[in-house]
């Protein structure tokens, strides 16, 4: 779902479509060598799966032939993906910004996203809706994004709505 959801932000907003589509690919990869949760690396105040994942970014981005400046992009948004809120992110590039935004949509405004977090925190699908939306100009920098999570959101309490109305009936 990041993925689609990239694909349309890059196409709304611009940014290089290599860039964003490669991080948002590779921002979790990490995980593939580290514990599930969020460990801090060794030597580092950054979560272990984020520094991992640079590491490994880098080390498939240069076996695959892409040039340095992409791929020190695409790794300075996998190591930072879950960090970058508010001023940081604005302070990013377009690419880095839609990479990180179409991961924070995925997991916050979309169905499986509202469940997955849901029963992580152990709140309702609403609340959890009512804090993307609370938190939405901290963690959204473009216009692109925020509109895009505007929609997506009403989209779902619309749907949750009439999930309530069907079990009522």
């Amino acid at each position: 779902m990041a993925l689609k959801l990239a694909r349309r932000l890059v196409e709304e907003a611009g940014g290089d479509e290599s860039v964003v589509l490669a991080a948002v690919i590779l921002h979790d990869v990490g995980y593939a060598k580290t514990k599930l949760k969020w460990t801090q690396a060794p030597g580092s105040e950054l979560p272990e799966h984020m520094v991992e994942g640079a590491r490994l970014a880098g080390g498939l981005m240069e076996g695959a032939g892409f040039n340095s400046s992409l791929s020190e992009e695409v790794c300075f948004a996998v190591l930072n993906h879950d960090l970058l809120k508010g001023g940081l992110l604005k302070e990013a590039s377009l690419s880095v910004k839609l990479a990180v935004e179409a991961d924070r949509l995925a997991g916050w405004a979309t169905l499986y996203g509202v469940k997955t977090l849901s029963r992580l925190k152990g709140r309702s699908p609403l609340e959890v809706l009512s804090t993307f939306e609370s938190k939405m100009n901290e963690l959204l920098a473009t216009e692109e994004a925020k509109r895009m999570a505007q929609r997506m959101i009403a989209e779902l309490r619309r749907k949750m709505s009439e999930a309530v109305g069907e079990k009522q009936s």
